[in-house]
């Protein structure tokens, strides 16, 4: 079983309780896959190995269990990876590219091919660090509210798969080559994502994927028409904005 294998057992069940998070890289200097999952259990320690057995029946190379405050989880996820001033999002002079969508069901199939795309573009493009993360949440209480009781959409999304590199600042070819990796491997994964559209949520969005992406066709209608009652004048439509009519 790989990790993608352990991930999609999850697909169907998953406690409230828990989440997980997995994290892919590719290490240049070492020339190996560095791959961490990090799942958060909101209950007492001695319940959560049962909860991930899927995952530590594959037998980690390091493994570390914490039990901490809820606001003080993310100075121990990841190995204490977001606590150091070399934190990925917080290293000077660097140009990033970001991207992201939700699935509703985990193809361990094309989530394999994605990284060993990733530790290929690695490879070949000195200076290039990038990251595939896969976010498995759940969502039966948010399935529990009736569509048409809030605009908040895809509620149906089980995972969210984000994309991120960065590299030396002013590098337009580089740029160019990771944007352009980036959108063929989002495609790959909306291919079997389980929904028939791109879908993601709007503060993880690059900003090419368009309205419907953002807000879900849906939803689309009702949010025009307020969009013309109370923004008409569009002031409100600076960051991947509701269009004043749709389609």
């Amino acid at each position: 079983m790989s990790i993608y294998e352990a991930l999609q057992t999850y697909d169907d069940d998953i406690p409230n309780e828990l989440s997980i998070n997995i994290a892919s890289t590719f290490n240049q200097s070492s020339g190996e896959p560095i791959i961490i999952v990090n799942a958060v259990w909101f209950g007492p320690e001695d319940e959560v190995n049962n909860q991930i057995q899927p995952f530590l029946a594959l037998g980690p190379a390091a493994n570390a269990t914490s039990t901490v405050r809820w606001t003080d989880w993310w100075t121990v996820a990841n190995f204490g990876a977001y606590n150091r001033a070399s934190a990925i999002d917080c290293v000077n002079s660097q140009d990033y590219t970001a991207y992201a969508l939700g699935t509703r069901k985990t193809d361990p199939h094309t989530l394999t091919k994605v990284y060993t795309g990733l530790a290929t573009f690695t490879k070949a493009n000195p200076g290039f660090v990038g990251f595939i993360g896969i976010d498995r949440y759940p969502n039966a209480v948010t399935l529990s509210i009736p569509q048409g009781e809030t605009a908040y959409p895809y509620r149906a999304i089980k995972s969210q798969v984000t994309m991120q590199s960065n590299f030396p600042r002013n590098n337009s070819t580089l740029n160019e080559l990771a944007n352009e990796f980036w959108k063929d491997t989002r495609s790959s994964v909306q291919a079997t994502s389980g929904f028939d559209h791109l879908s993601v949520y709007v503060n993880f969005a690059n900003g090419d994927e368009g309205p419907a992406a953002w807000y879900s066709p849906q939803n689309l209608y009702n949010l025009t028409r307020l969009k013309r009652k109370w923004d008409s004048r569009e002031r409100f439509s600076f960051y991947q904005p509701v269009p004043l009519r749709w389609p």
